[in-house]
């Protein structure tokens, strides 16, 4: 017979199979939890791995050496959905912190899981609506401050273009199904990890992607550092966000050469793929506004 699922507040989400035996399964340390976020920050507890390792004790940033935070694109009409995210996410990350002890089951119920997904090692989905959850809601979850920030702001800066293009139900669509198209490129490439994913990132990132094809001549405000002092520097949108994405694309590749247990918390595969998804619906999907664009023109529109 198979392992009994755990006592815990929130419904089981790891029940195995019962017909694979319990002691040749894979049991993740039960005294942290990893936050394999889509994003910037990698949150553990009590030590990530057996080995207690200091570095994995503590959320770990991705580094950014350009930091944008302005662009000269104004958009025609206001950003109400990306406005609506963003407080969604926020009210999101109250709530996570109003759970204390909970917070770990609670990011287990709701992280996506690839091994849950796939069926893999054992783990089995309570049933499809569970998985749908997991997709939709871990869209809205973060690791951290952080992490919540650092997403947030990309999308206030480059989501209102994008919304004012398609239109405010059209980008609605369109940011959900790069979140959930991210998020199964993730899977894919790590079928058998255990480990749960939240974060925003992988929509965020089909926003950069559609922004990088629409406007790619747009004027980024970015702070530098330059020995150490951050200078405000202007660059194309296509160097802004081409490097991010080859940013990604390396990290990603790089990340695959190490064992699994070797630590690393950012879905890379997960960035690349909501970027291409990005670039590539957005010129399949109707545009609202095409004519609202005040200062750059997008060149594959049709008059």
């Amino acid at each position: 017979t198979g392992a009994a699922c755990p006592a815990q507040p929130f419904p089981a989400a790891l029940c195995r199979a019962p017909a694979v035996p319990a002691e040749v399964l894979p049991e993740p340390p039960r005294d942290y939890i990893e936050l394999r976020a889509l994003g910037v920050l990698r949150s553990c507890k009590g030590g990530c791995f057996p080995s207690g390792d200091a570095h994995l004790q503590k959320d770990r940033i991705e580094q950014r050496d350009m930091i944008p935070f302005r662009d000269s694109n104004p958009s025609g009409t206001p950003p109400v959905v990306t406005v609506g995210i963003i407080l969604a996410n926020l009210a999101a990350f109250a709530y996570e912190l109003s759970l204390g002890p909970l917070l770990e089951p609670f990011i287990s119920h709701y992280g996506v899981i690839p091994a849950l997904v796939t069926g893999a090692e054992g783990y089995v989905a309570d049933s499809p609506t569970d998985l749908v959850r997991r997709f939709l809601g871990a869209m809205f979850l973060h690791g951290g401050w952080l992490h919540l920030v650092s997403n947030m702001w990309y999308l206030w800066l480059f989501g209102d273009n994008i919304e004012d293009r398609l239109g405010h139900l059209g980008f609605l669509g369109f940011y959900m199904g790069c979140g959930v198209a991210a998020t199964s490129f993730h899977v894919a490439m790590d079928p058998v990890s255990p480990v749960p994913m939240i974060g925003a990132s992988g929509a965020i990132a089909g926003v950069l992607g559609a922004y990088l094809v629409c406007f790619p001549r747009a004027r980024i405000a970015t702070f530098l550092p330059v020995l150490f002092m951050p200078f405000v520097f202007e660059f194309p949108a296509s160097l802004v966000l081409g490097s991010w994405f080859l940013i990604q694309l390396f990290s990603g590749t790089a990340a695959a050469a190490v064992p699994a247990d070797a630590g690393g918390g950012v879905a890379w595969w997960a960035h690349v793929g909501g970027f291409v998804v990005g670039m590539v619906s957005i010129r399949l999907l109707p545009c609202r506004s095409c004519r609202r664009q005040r200062v750059y023109a997008v060149r594959f529109d049709r008059a």
